[in-house]
């Protein structure tokens, strides 16, 4: 299971480095788990540091997440291959890009152009 560290770790990394980071392949399941077992353990014991790291360890969880979203759009958006995708954000990338390129073919379609240029 993942640790708080390694979610900071993650962060870290997401937000200084322009490519995606290396996470495990389960690393949005693992996260949910961590949550999880987070809540559950703060329910037993009402402790407010408990709710302060379950508070903290989402928001750096959306943090990453957001940051990998960005990257991919932009990937997809410029026809750029992208490194170390996990779990659902393949199809994310590659339905991305696909819409990316059918709208550029609609707007920038050379043919049209020249047509339009007569």
């Amino acid at each position: 299971m993942i640790t708080f560290r390694e979610l900071r770790d993650i962060q870290k990394q997401e937000r200084e480095k322009a490519e995606l980071s290396k996470v495990p392949p389960t690393f949005y399941k693992d996260c949910r788990e961590y949550i999880t077992k987070t809540t559950e353990e703060y329910k037993k014991t009402l402790d407010p540091l408990q709710r302060r790291l379950i508070s903290n360890s989402v928001d750096i969880i959306q943090e990453i997440n957001n940051c990998r979203y960005d990257k991919i759009v932009h990937a997809a958006a410029t026809g750029k291959e992208i490194k170390n995708m996990v779990g659902s954000e393949r199809n994310l990338y590659d339905d991305l890009n696909e819409t990316f390129t059918d709208y550029k073919k609609s707007i920038h379609n050379p043919q049209e152009l020249k047509e339009i240029g007569e």
